[in-house]
């Protein structure tokens, strides 16, 4: 295999190694090939030209008065956010090091999509997803805020600056091992609500899981399944919808 990426190395104009079971890439010079090339697999370099401070997510929270432009662009900066040529939001998940394992694009992933452009290379590599902001938690003694969705994380955390909110994305993508690099901090799971408590007890037992294998303060909130309506539970509500509700054209 590693002879593999060697080959497509040579053809793309980059270094392509396995170090320790990770793929390394790096470009052989600065030529305008291996600058193409350095973008195929997400980097600090593509977050950084995908950046931007003014997303629409945040248009009814600023228009009815509850956050500010500034709260905007600090939230953006913060998460390092970037905007599609569609100009829909980009959410990378960077890890605790720094190192960018992958984008999420309203319902697609970067590393898929890239997979797509350059299945030669990208067929060989898998992205392993880490928590959306985990890249905060370094260094701080914050407690950690755990939801679902990457919107509400960025949201909440101008809301309530005291935490670091981070996201899982989707369900089906949070597993106890993404809890592992948050191994001696406060942390606390919302997860959404529903009409089954499915969401509920899914999370209550990672955060079990997590306590005994992990050192960690880890606990699941019943915030929502004590104050959520039935009927907000038939939406699935998250605590974004919960406590905007008023804001009828909020989506997250």
């Amino acid at each position: 295999m590693q002879a593999t990426f060697k080959n497509v190395g040579e053809e793309l104009g980059l270094n392509i190694s396995v170090v320790n079971d990770e793929l390394c890439v790096q470009p052989k010079d600065p030529s305008a090939a291996a600058e193409e090339a350095a973008f195929i697999i997400p980097t600090k370099r593509m977050v950084e030209k995908c950046r931007c401070n003014e997303l629409d997510f945040f248009r009814p929270f600023i228009e009815a008065g509850l956050l500010t432009t500034a709260q905007m662009h600090s939230a953006c900066e913060r998460y390092m956010l970037g905007r599609s040529r569609k100009g829909l939001p980009i959410f990378w998940m960077i890890d605790e090091m720094g190192a960018v394992h992958d984008g999420h694009i309203d319902n697609q992933w970067v590393s898929v999509m890239l997979r797509r452009r350059n299945p030669k290379l990208l067929d060989c590599w898998h992205a392993k997803h880490c928590l959306f902001g985990l890249h905060l938690t370094v260094d701080t003694e914050k407690p950690i805020a755990i939801v679902e969705s990457e919107k509400s994380a960025v949201l909440l955390s101008e809301f309530y600056p005291e935490c670091h909110w981070l996201a899982t994305v989707y369900p089906v993508n949070f597993t106890i091992d993404q809890l592992e690099p948050l191994q001696g901090k406060t942390v606390t799971l919302f997860p959404r609500t529903d009409s089954t408590m499915t969401s509920y007890l899914a999370w209550q037992e990672i955060a079990e899981q997590a306590k005994n294998a992990y050192y960690m303060d880890i606990s699941c909130s019943d915030f929502l399944e004590r104050h959520a309506t039935a009927e907000q539970k038939e939406r699935k509500i998250d605590l974004v919808g919960l406590l905007f509700k008023s804001l009828r054209s909020l989506r997250v």
